[in-house]
């Protein structure tokens, strides 16, 4: 098991310009022109040898040997897979490696070096919503607004920026850049 933080290098599959790793290394270096960051790079990386291991194992080498089919056995590949403990992946992560392959396939039609994009009815796994940690209980929330002392004005704008932040969700550098007017 090599190192973490170690890059391992992806099969070699078909040859450019049409083998799967040379659309690969373009889709790569296409992340790396929108200068995106080196961790970014290095999980775009993982996915794509990940998706380019799995290609190899059933000898699809060529960007056209990609079908909906082919990508909607790699999408059930990564729902039964297991971590090493045993779970399931999960949802979040399922979602990032196919996002990739997705994000491959529409870049590779783009390029014109493949004429329909395989991914492009590819569903996505559905990501529960979570609300945020350390949400405030309405009794608090009614204790935070009735702090300010509205008989004076300096109070009274208080809890005008209080209703103001509990009612958008904007940030402080937004509410104190607002003026009267706004």
């Amino acid at each position: 098991m090599p190192r973490r933080g170690a890059v391992r290098p992806w099969p070699e599959l078909g040859a450019p310009p049409q083998g799967l790793s040379h659309q690969s290394r373009l889709y790569l270096a296409w992340h790396k022109q929108r200068g995106h960051s080196t961790e970014t790079l290095r999980g775009v990386h993982d996915d794509l040898r990940l998706f380019l291991e799995w290609c190899a194992e059933r000898s699809l080498t060529e960007a056209n040997d990609l079908t909906p089919a082919i990508l909607e056995r790699y999408q059930r590949r990564l729902f039964d897979l297991r971590t090493r403990d045993g779970r399931k992946l999960a949802a979040q992560t399922q979602f990032t490696r196919l996002n990739v392959v997705r994000e491959l396939c529409a870049f590779m039609m783009r390029s014109g070096s493949v004429k329909k994009n395989a991914a492009e009815d590819l569903a996505l796994p559905r990501l529960s919503r979570r609300l945020p940690r350390g949400m405030l209980a309405s009794a608090e929330v009614d204790r935070l607004l009735a702090q300010p002392d509205t008989t004076t004005a300096d109070g009274l704008r208080d809890r005008a920026m209080l209703e103001v932040v509990y009612a958008t969700a904007i940030r402080a550098v937004e509410l104190v850049a607002l003026d009267l007017r706004d």
